[in-house]
């Protein structure tokens, strides 16, 4: 005896169009269904008054902020970071190609660093951001085999790299140029935006940090990062 899943399940089969024509149909829907919704908003901004808003807003996120021309003078700040908190000299860094260059680095001295996904023991974590939005000062990061997500949420330090060009007007901005330049078939898992340290303040209305996620976040901008694909 049928269910009336199968029922119902038959019924739609044979109301439904498989020739190859329809089948073309539904995957041209498929290609196009995205950003033809996306209303792109006016903004006549330039890119420095988006790093200059961003870096404002991002701060008041009670994010930690730095500047640096060239990806050399990434070492130097991320052990400043280790120093300044007092925090484990090991570092758990994305294993993205941009950030190879970590790795082989002579400027960390007595600092132990692994790449690959975060676990419980992990105290601070390095990502690097697809790009930033600056109307709200928080940057994007792309879940995806050399990005895992657990390196986002784990550790209670957790360190970002941002590619200066990368920070875009507003969401759509920073979506559109994702879908455009990313196969539309292999999108990630799904993608966070980040804005500072985790907080609630369930409890007495009182603001605790490191609530869900990082106690402390700290954004690196980066002029100019060399290791690129």
């Amino acid at each position: 005896m049928k269910t009336s899943r199968e029922r119902i399940l038959k019924r739609l089969r044979k109301k439904t169009d498989y020739s190859q024509e329809a089948l073309k149909n539904v995957q041209n829907r498929l290609d196009n269904a995205f950003l033809p919704y996306i209303k792109i908003p006016t903004m006549d901004q330039t890119d420095e008054h988006n790093y200059t808003q961003f870096v404002n807003k991002t701060l008041l996120h009670k994010a930690e902020y730095d500047f640096c021309e060239t990806q050399d003078d990434i070492p130097p700040l991320i052990l400043q970071f280790l120093k300044r908190y007092n925090l484990p000299h090991s570092l758990k860094i994305a294993p993205h190609v941009k950030l190879e260059f970590l790795l082989t680095c002579q400027d960390f001295p007595n600092v132990k660093i692994k790449s690959g996904f975060a676990i419980d023991t992990d105290s601070t974590s390095l990502s690097l951001a697809y790009g930033a939005i600056a109307e709200n000062g928080s940057v994007m990061i792309a879940s995806s085999n050399e990005n895992p997500a657990s390196l986002n949420f784990l550790p209670e330090n957790h360190i970002i790299i941002l590619e200066k060009e990368r920070i875009f007007t507003h969401y759509e901005a920073i979506i559109e140029h994702y879908y455009k330049n990313n196969n539309k078939n292999i999108l990630p898992r799904f993608i966070n935006f980040i804005a500072g340290p985790s907080r609630s303040a369930d409890i007495e209305q009182t603001l605790l940090l490191g609530a869900h996620g990082p106690q402390r976040v700290y954004i690196i901008c980066c002029n100019k990062i060399l290791s690129r694909n």
